[in-house]
C-alpha cells in the first residue's frame, strides 16, 4: 500500500474500522465496573452465563466460552479479551482460570483476571 511504501506501518488492528468489531467477554457475575469500562471504551461486551460448578461457585464454563468465541467469529466479530473473575463481589464467583486460560491462549485472546475481592486469598 501507499502507507507501507512511505514507511508507515499500520497493523490491521490499528484500523479504526476494526474496533467496531471487537468483542470482549466476562461472566454475568463480573463487577459493574467491567460493563462501564467497556461502555466508555466503546467495546462490545458479551456477558456469558455462569453456572454453579467447582465448589458450588458461579463460573463461566470452558464450553460456554468456546461457543461464544465461535458464534462471534461467525458473525464477523473479533474476540480479543476475556475478563475472568476470582471472587466477584456479588456472589464470590470464581472462574476456573486453569481451564479458561488455555482457551484464551489458543484463540488469541488476552485474559485479565479481576481478583480484587478474593485474589489475596488465592495467592496465599
Amino acid at each position: 500500500t501507499d502507507d507501507e511504501a512511505a514507511g508507515i506501518i499500520c497493523p490491521h488492528f490499528h484500523d479504526p474500522t476494526v474496533f467496531e468489531r471487537f468483542v470482549m467477554y466476562c461472566s454475568d457475575q463480573a463487577h459493574s465496573s467491567v460493563e462501564k469500562g467497556a461502555m466508555l471504551s466503546a467495546i462490545r461486551l458479551r456477558k456469558l452465563k455462569s453456572t454453579r460448578g467447582f465448589l458450588g461457585n458461579y463460573s463461566v464454563t470452558a464450553q460456554t466460552l468456546r461457543d461464544a468465541i465461535k458464534e462471534d467469529r461467525e458473525r464477523g466479530y473479533v474476540p480479543f479479551m476475556f475478563l475472568a473473575t476470582v471472587g466477584t463481589t456479588c456472589s464470590c464467583g470464581v472462574d476456573q482460570v486453569d481451564e479458561l486460560g488455555p482457551i484464551c491462549a489458543a484463540e488469541g485472546l488476552y485474559i485479565h483476571v479481576d481478583a480484587a475481592y478474593a485474589g489475596t486469598f488465592c495467592s496465599v
